[in-house]
């Protein structure tokens, strides 16, 4: 029922945002082992090829930015509420002080909306986890982190590291091409399942249980999936977008699997992240209740055994029901709106 292609957000499709860390030198000293402050830059200006209304995906509206020491330990530590980060066309700036001639850590957590306190080392910020309040909470931007560990050098002047999305975005169409003539279908709706609530700062991250997710997540309805009933090419649909953090579940069903038979069971089916799709249905047969709507659902992943939907990805699947669209008898297609 679905074909899908993969393009990564930091190349390709999407261009990723570069952290440019420009080595601004305010000490007149360069002698390696000595703590000068440079500046670090977070530069979201970059034109991208792939972009929605919803979020601002180059949005950059909050900073917690920490630096470790070679064994780990918190050397320094700045954070730029909603308030205070100056974006001057995209270019965010931050003074912060590093020991040049030796191995230090540079992470930068951004789009978090608070500041993250308690953290002393390395290991605490990478076991450390972000919560969404609810399954659109992008008014901010989409949480991003960036990482970078090495010896910076005493005649460095520019250090460039990208800025990695911790969500995945997920774009599907319909493939309308194998359906009967006499078979009509209206998409009103499109949503996740099993969104999950969490993921952790490094990745990778999957859903820690059933409570972790949002039963019913990232929701798109009417005007804002007009695309997938407005044909791009003779009986395929445009894309409506939906975005979700990161969920790794790895390879869950043999690889001899079909597409019909990706359905998973079980207590972590409840931690396998679903597309639902919602649709107004007309045949000579039968017909979708006022209000009601035939729903096709298929599980996501990297292939028909795998459950994986990595973050800074882009994901593009299709729907594509035949002959009265009614034939799939599982999971996938639940029918009970029909008259």
């Amino acid at each position: 029922m679905t074909r899908k292609d993969i393009d990564r957000y930091c190349g390709g499709i999407v261009k990723g945002l570069l952290v440019s860390l420009a080595a601004a030198l305010l000490l007149s000293c360069e002698k390696a082992g000595e703590a000068q402050l440079i500046t670090v830059v977070l530069d979201a200006s970059g034109a991208m090829e792939t972009k929605s209304a919803d979020p601002d995906e180059t949005l950059v509206s909050d900073i917690n930015l920490f630096i470790f020491s070679e064994d780990g330990y918190l050397e320094d530590f700045r954070y730029l509420s909603r308030r205070t980060v100056e974006n001057a066309g995209g270019r965010i700036s931050i003074q912060v002080p590093l020991v040049r001639g030796i191995k230090e850590s540079i992470v930068c957590c951004a789009n978090f909306g608070y500041e993250i306190k308690g953290i002393m080392t390395h290991k605490e910020l990478s076991e450390y986890r972000f919560n969404l309040a609810y399954p659109d909470e992008f008014s901010r931007g989409i949480p991003m982190t960036a990482e970078v560990e090495r010896i910076f050098r005493v005649d460095e002047e520019v250090i460039t590291i990208p800025l990695v999305r911790m969500m995945s975005k997920i774009s599907i169409a319909m493939d309308r091409t194998e359906l009967d003539s006499d078979v009509r279908l209206l998409v009103k709706g499109v949503w996740i399942g099993n969104c999950p609530r969490s993921a952790s700062v490094t990745g990778p991250s999957s859903v820690q249980g059933s409570r972790d997710v949002f039963e019913k997540g990232y929701v798109k309805t009417f005007a804002q999936v007009d695309q997938m009933n407005k044909e791009v090419a003779p009986g395929i649909s445009g894309e409506a977008n939906v975005y979700m953090l990161e969920n790794m579940m790895g390879d869950l069903l043999d690889d001899t699997v079909d597409d019909h038979g990706k359905i998973i069971k079980g207590a972590v089916a409840g931690s396998c992240s679903f597309i639902a799709v919602e649709c107004e249905y007309y045949s000579p047969v039968h017909h979708t209740r006022p209000g009601e709507y035939l729903l096709y659902r298929f599980f996501l992943g990297e292939s028909n055994s795998n459950f994986d939907i990595e973050r800074n990805c882009h994901y593009h699947f299709v729907v594509q029901p035949f002959g009265d669209g009614l034939g799939d008898s599982s999971w996938r297609i639940d029918k009970t709106a029909l008259e």
